[in-house]
């Protein structure tokens, strides 16, 4: 099957060439994209919107995406190449490499299983299991035994009818958890239609969930320096495909200011994979302004080799996700609109520190927040230097023109950073102090201009311990704690 995906949120009459104001400027669409389509379409108007974007990580209009029979997909335009014609040539050459039908008579497989997000605070929960038939032989029936931390919690006979990749849900028996911590519910499908299952390879996958764990006071500080990974009270999960999980340590750090990181590989990840990593929850029910820094670095290996990073949170055990942070393509690229096509690792220069704004979960004690890399095939992504912690807050109350304001790292070792956004241009200086008043560290005064700005203190020379980074812009001041670990 082929699908062409509309990605610019626009109406039908855009589509069809009928309509105005149909571009990102308001211009009209260029031709009539429907005439002579013989592809089903999906639309990003209403009721899909922008999901459609987010969860074909769209960047081009526009896309077209091939569906095998073994329900994995392909970008196949726009390509390497550019904006190029896609012709019915092209497009049967590239059906034409979609699996072949399997030659095991009985193959009953798993699609897709995992954990209920609710079960990351204990109590009752029932896995989620979805069967699928790789065989050339119709699956009428099959047993899904499930385990929990090496225990057998129970068998579930399943019965129906299942053509080639055909799939179906199997109801799973609750399960009760009543220890926190990290657990492993284990997923085996056996005995299809009574007999010996031809290939194992895909009957069985491991599921790590973190069920209530008592949460962690900010600041919560992550650099992957540790020979463990994932670090401890950290999971790694990637949902709908296997059990090989692809967030791993890197032997290159944050800027170069360490040796390690984390990163994901995309470079060898198959386009469409899910992987997640997450801190323990963190309890945000006195921190003021709460923000999240990480430092991310990433280069493109083609224009069309989409990889997206996103972070999501949740306030309700996991019932529900909110998105706050998506980059993709371009905007994840931290070189520009630069690509190679070697496995990227990065040098010092080649990194960014993004932030999260968390202000929306002050006051909620158990906040889960996770990391969800999701492959475009193209090239590896590298995370470090995470630092959940209270923003910087305003001594006085006045007529403000400081629109943003974030110090990272903090706990620093060797480098921090104020980033700081103005709405109007104003005269800032900056300063380092120790507990005793003493100015260690200063960056005189200077004229900023509208806009996002950063200062950088070299903090080498500065002893282990708790000093004070003090900024006065315009005629507000601001006082931050900063640690320094050596």
């Amino acid at each position: 099957m082929v699908l062409f995906i509309e990605g610019n949120e626009s109406s039908l009459a855009c589509l069809e060439g009928t309509g105005s104001s149909c571009g990102l400027n308001g211009e009209a669409t260029a031709g009539n994209w429907v005439s002579g389509t013989l592809y089903p379409m999906m639309l990003t108007v209403s009721p899909n919107n922008d999901s459609v974007d987010i969860n074909y990580n769209l960047t081009y209009f526009p896309t077209i995406f091939m569906v095998c029979p073994n329900r994995t997909f392909v970008n196949l335009y726009p390509t390497s190449t550019g904006y190029l014609a896609v012709s019915p040539h092209q497009l049967d050459s590239a059906i034409k490499t979609c699996p072949c039908a399997g030659t095991n008579s009985l193959d009953a497989a798993i699609f897709n299983a995992g954990m209920p997000s609710p079960g990351m605070c204990g109590g009752s929960f029932t896995p989620t299991f979805m069967l699928q038939n790789y065989g050339t032989t119709t699956l009428t029936s099959c047993s899904v035994v499930v385990s929990l931390d090496g225990t057998v919690q129970s068998t579930t006979p399943w019965t129906g009818s299942l053509t080639q990749y055909a799939t179906a849900a199997v109801t799973i028996p609750a399960m009760t958890i009543n220890t926190g911590g990290i657990h492993y519910v284990k997923f085996d499908v056996t005995a299809p239609n009574g007999g010996t299952d031809q290939n194992l390879a895909n009957d069985t996958i491991t599921v790590p969930f973190t069920a209530d764990m008592a949460p962690v006071t900010v600041p919560l500080v992550q650099g992957f320096e540790s020979a463990t990974f994932p670090p401890a009270g950290w999971v790694l999960n990637n949902p709908g495909a296997g059990n090989t999980y692809s967030w791993a340590l890197a032997g290159v750090g944050g800027f170069g200011n360490s040796s390690q990181s984390a990163y994901i590989d995309f470079y060898n990840i198959t386009a469409g994979n899910i992987n997640e990593m997450m801190p323990p929850p963190v309890d945000l029910s006195s921190v003021i302004n709460p923000i999240m820094t990480f430092s991310v670095a990433y280069e493109q290996y083609f224009a069309s080799y989409v990889d997206s990073l996103d972070v999501l949170v949740s306030d309700d055990c996991g019932t529900t996700w909110k998105e706050v942070y998506n980059k993709y393509g371009t905007t994840l690229s931290t070189v520009g609109s630069s690509v190679t096509t070697n496995e990227f690792e990065p040098t010092s220069t080649q990194w960014r520190s993004d932030t999260v704004n968390l202000s929306a979960y002050t006051g909620q004690s158990k906040v889960f927040i996770k990391f969800r890399g999701i492959s475009g095939y193209g090239n590896d992504c590298y995370v470090d230097d995470i630092n959940i912690a209270q923003g910087v807050v305003g001594i006085k109350e006045i007529a403000n023109p400081v629109n943003y304001m974030n110090v990272f790292p903090n706990p620093s070792s060797n480098r921090t950073n104020v980033e700081f956004s103005l709405l109007t241009s104003e005269k800032a200086t900056f300063g380092v102090y120790d507990l005793i008043g003493n100015k260690i560290l200063s960056i005189d005064e200077t004229t900023y201009s509208a806009g996002s700005h950063m200062v950088i203190f070299n903090d080498n020379d500065l002893s282990q311990g708790v000093y004070f980074l003090k900024a006065t812009i315009g005629d507000q001041k601001f006082t931050q704690k900063l640690t320094i670990v050596k």
